[in-house]
């Protein structure tokens, strides 16, 4: 989880407490619960994407109390997709990165869109941004990177990330195994 966003909430609190007690109270407990569970997540290897989706609809609550009516996010969560395994911290750091680099430079701010989907037995995570997009070369930055290689570690060549650059906006996406049997036996191929 990048500082900023701790600095951040924090800043956005001590703003809301004159202005907004109750806001201020909500943000603070959408917060503990980022916090709580990044530190319970963290240390585990296994979750679902139901708890992927509440962690990140926290985190989506802290940042919305600082971005305003300037975020807006749409969901599209097949629910068949709930109960599937999925490691920690694989949706949070897309939102993250389309937040930072997508939309927190833009004055009018911008539209994130989430899809998790299951097709042809596999797991889909979609993040795009309508904001600022990727330059015309791509450098994945550390937390793109650092998710890739934990992809390639986990699941081997059964799993893929891809960015799709446009003029406007980004889209990157996971495609992954939905059984850790799928993912050991491409493993094992290799």
């Amino acid at each position: 989880m990048n500082p900023h966003f701790l600095f951040n909430a924090l800043n956005t609190v001590a703003s809301l407490v004159r202005t907004d007690p109750p806001a201020a109270e909500t943000t603070i407990e959408n917060l503990s619960e980022v916090l709580r569970t990044t530190l319970q997540r963290t240390e585990g290897t296994s979750g679902t994407v139901r708890e992927e989706i509440d962690f990140v609809r926290a985190y989506l609550a802290v940042e919305s109390q600082r971005f305003g009516s300037r975020l807006a996010v749409n969901w599209r969560v097949d629910p068949a997709a709930l109960d599937v395994p999925l490691p920690p911290l694989m949706l949070q750091p897309l939102v993250e990165n389309a937040l930072k680099h997508g939309i927190s430079h833009r004055r009018e701010g911008g539209r994130i869109a989430i899809a998790v989907t299951l097709e042809s037995g596999r797991l889909r995570i979609e993040v795009a941004d309508d904001g600022e997009g990727f330059p015309d070369s791509v450098a994945e930055g550390t937390g793109l990177g650092n998710l890739r290689k934990r992809l390639e570690v986990i699941y081997g060549p059964a799993a893929s990330l891809s960015i799709a650059p446009s003029r406007r906006g980004a889209r990157v996406a996971l495609d992954l195994p939905i059984t850790a049997d799928e993912s050991r036996h491409a493993r094992a191929d290799r």
